[in-house]
C-alpha cells in the first residue's frame, strides 16, 4: 500500500507541475486532469475501500496507449506502475 501511496503523491506533484506552466493546450488538460482523476480514485480505494468501477476503469485507466504519446516517460515510469498497483491490489471491482 505504501507503494501506491508513494505512486499517487508522485502523479499528483506533476500534474501540480504541469499546471504551473504558463502554455497549456487542450490536450494537456485532459491528461493532467486523467492523471489527477485515476490517482483520487486510487485514494478512495486506499481511505475508504472503494472499489472502482468498470466505467471508471474505462474512462480513466486504459488510455494509456495515449499517455504514451504525451509523455512516453511518464507513462513508462509512473503511470503503468501506478495501474498495474492497482490491478495488484484489487481495487478495480
Amino acid at each position: 500500500m505504501e507503494a501506491l501511496k508513494k505512486i499517487i503523491w508522485e502523479i499528483k506533484e506533476y500534474a501540480k507541475s504541469e499546471r504551473s506552466k504558463e502554455k497549456l493546450n487542450k490536450v494537456d488538460y485532459f491528461f493532467i486532469s486523467m492523471l489527477e482523476i485515476s490517482s483520487s480514485l486510487a485514494e478512495l480505494g486506499i481511505y475508504q475501500g472503494r472499489k472502482i468501477s468498470v466505467e471508471e476503469e474505462e474512462n480513466w485507466f486504459k488510455g494509456s496507449y495515449h499517455l504514451d504519446f504525451w509523455d512516453s516517460n511518464l507513462n513508462e515510469e509512473l503511470y503503468k506502475p501506478f495501474c498495474e498497483k492497482i490491478k495488484e491490489l484489487n481495487f478495480f471491482r
